[in-house]
């Protein structure tokens, strides 16, 4: 089997869209800030294909969305940005 892998689809005001392949049964998607802080995003992925992470979780600011393991990373994370949200006053 090839290695786990997971890459950068797309990107909208709500989620992060990320493609994967050969993720282990129980892999959690994570958040990990530019400040190393960690926030669980929900979602536990296995095999291959497509899905959208939620980005509600997480403030602001730049991230690495990292499939894990039992706390271990399994496959290069993602890098991105989440802009804040409008100001619309």
């Amino acid at each position: 089997m090839s290695d786990p892998t997971l890459n950068f689809a797309s990107q909208t005001d709500g989620q992060v869209t990320v493609d994967y392949e050969n993720l282990t049964e129980g892999t959690v998607i994570v958040f990990v800030s530019e400040f190393g802080d960690e926030i669980d995003s929900g979602v536990t992925l296995a095999g291959s294909g497509s899905a959208g992470v939620p980005t509600e979780a997480a403030p602001p600011g730049r991230y690495r969305l990292c499939a894990t393991v039992s706390g271990q990373q399994v496959a290069e994370p993602v890098q991105f940005y989440l802009a804040g949200a409008p100001d619309n006053s």
